[in-house]
């Protein structure tokens, strides 16, 4: 048998997480927007590339999760790591010039 208030707390956490989830995904585009009258398109993604990157290793270092890569998969994890993020956020961020960032979230 559950404890229903254990179960509610829970439920809880799950829509909060959703609920944030939603708001900073919906909250990109005019932030972006935003930023990008301070910086240039290149600028920001790289920007964004080198924060984001040092905010998940601390919190994959912190976590101990942190394993060794292997010597054959340096390439991979290279080219991908371009190509997932940041020339799709100088992409998005070049394109987001050009419109308003309610066009672009529907695009």
């Amino acid at each position: 048998m559950t404890d229903s208030r254990s179960e509610s707390t829970s439920t809880f956490l799950l829509y909060a997480g959703v609920v944030f989830g939603q708001l900073l995904a919906g909250g990109t585009f005019p932030i972006a927007k935003i930023a990008l009258e301070s910086f240039e398109p290149f600028t920001l993604a790289i920007l964004r590339f080198v924060i984001a990157s040092a905010a998940l290793m601390l919190i994959v270092w912190s976590t101990g999760r942190l394993k060794p890569v292997q010597k054959g998969d340096w390439g991979k994890l290279l080219w991908l790591g371009f190509l997932a993020i940041p020339l799709n956020q100088l992409l998005f961020l070049y394109g987001l010039e050009f419109t308003t960032p309610g066009r672009s979230a529907l695009y």
